[in-house]
Order: C-alpha cells, then structure tokens, then sequence
C-alpha cells in the first residue's frame, strides 16, 4: 500500500442509516467506519420546519402540493437527508477533522479503488475546498455540474465549511445543493463514477412526473389543438357514417 492509498483508506467513513449495516462495515475496505443514525424527516412538522426556517417558502410548497423541478423537495424524508448530511459536515469542522468519507447505508462497494482512483481523489480533495463526489456524471470546473446520488463523497474540513454556510434553509435535495455551491466555486467539485448505489424502496425519492412535464404553454397548446382537431374529425365521420346508415343511396353515389 503506498502513500497516497494509506492516506486515503485512513479518512475516517461515516455512513449514514436508520441503523448499523455490518456488511458494509466489514466490506467497505477503509480503516476507520462509523454509522452515524440518520435524521428522520417522518417525524417533521411541515410547519414547524418553515417556522423554524429551516425550510423555505419554496420548499414547503413542494412538500404540500408536490414538486415542480427534479432539485426540489419530494418528502419530509428528503429533508432528513439534507439534515444527517449537513451534521456530518459539522462533526468534520467540530472535531478539527482534515477529511471526511460520507456515504449511505446503500452505497454498492462493488470494487476496491484502483491507483488511478487514489490519485484522482487525493488530487481533488488537496486543493483549496476540495471535495470529490462519486457520481455517473463527470464534471469538471468548465462543465456545468449536474450529478444524482450521494452515495459516496469525500470532502475536506473547508469544503465542509462552505457548505455548512450556505445550508439553510433547505431549498433544493442535498446533491442539487453541493452541485450548485460547485457551480459557484465556493468548493473545488471533482468526481465521477467509482461506487454505485443499490435500488431499493426510498423514504426519500417519490415517484412525481411534474419535474419531467415540458414548461412551455406552447406544448399544451399544441396538445389541445390537436385533441380538438381529433375530436372535429371523429365527429365528422361518425355524422357521415350516420348519415349513410340513413340514405344508403345517397352514401352511395358520393363514393
């Protein structure tokens, strides 16, 4: 093991879930892992959350009427998430720690990094504010940087600083939060693809088409003209099929 792979397999890995998962203890293949029991947004009053600021006005309308764009809030469980998340990034800051690995309790660790991965990562998380995501988009400085998931990341104490700062009151889902503080440079963002995330049943993600429906009145227009246009021409030819059933003769002769 060089350097550069005992440097990162001794950050400490805090993985966050309703409760201890052995299995990835024991697989996940760093030195120091730690559950940390995740925040649970079921438990929230929607307004007490906007009372208390922590949520805003945008916010709690997605939570009451549904969400309008993917970044928005799904379920009270989302802002859980939001919330285990920003605590771990105190606990960094807190405790003075230089890094810290986040993942969740259903990161898929289906294989160990490799060189380049190591050098990748401690490439990212050296610079100023550094922070490294693994995610199924690659994204650099020049890019604009979208990415879904936060299965696995690491951050450093001053990237966990930035994102402290701006937190709340919670607006977007957590990965639409750090991508945008990226996409601002508060945080050097790198990553791409090492660990996946398994699919299971979420108390976060709801199913909800709104995100996905086209924005523009134009659409819906031409959706409606066309249903009108449908609709003008099954009348006409079922006035026309009645009206044969009546005069056959007269059907007849206009073929």
């Amino acid at each position: 093991m060089d350097s550069n792979e005992l440097f990162v397999k001794s950050i400490p890995v805090y993985y966050i879930g309703f409760t201890k998962n052995t299995n990835l203890e024991n697989n996940i293949g760093f030195k120091d892992v730690n559950h940390f029991k995740a925040v649970d947004g079921r438990k929230f009053d929607v307004d007490e959350l906007i009372e208390n600021n922590t949520i805003t006005i945008r916010s709690y309308n997605d939570l009451i009427f549904g969400r309008h764009e993917h970044s928005g809030m799904t379920s009270l469980g989302a802002i859980g998430c939001t919330l285990s998340h920003l605590s771990l990034w105190k606990l960094c800051v807190d405790y003075n720690m230089p890094y810290i690995i986040i993942c969740e309790d259903d990161v898929n660790i289906d294989k160990d990094l490799s060189k380049k991965d190591i050098k990748n990562i401690v490439e990212s998380i050296t610079k100023e504010n550094g922070a490294f995501v693994s995610t199924s988009t690659n994204f650099s400085k020049d890019d604009e940087i979208i990415f879904f998931g936060l299965q696995f990341y690491i951050l450093s104490q001053g990237a966990c600083k930035q994102l402290i700062k701006y937190a709340l009151p919670i607006d977007v889902q957590t990965d639409s939060y750090i991508a945008n503080i990226g996409r601002r440079n508060l945080i050097n963002l790198h990553g791409y693809k090492i660990y996946s995330q398994k699919h299971h049943k979420s108390s976060i993600q709801v199913i909800d088409i709104k995100p996905v429906l086209p924005k523009s009145i134009w659409f819906y227009m031409t959706v409606l003209l066309f249903i009108i246009f449908i609709v003008c021409v099954a009348y006409i030819l079922f006035r026309k099929n009645r009206s044969c059933k009546i005069d056959l003769k007269k059907c007849e002769s206009s073929i």
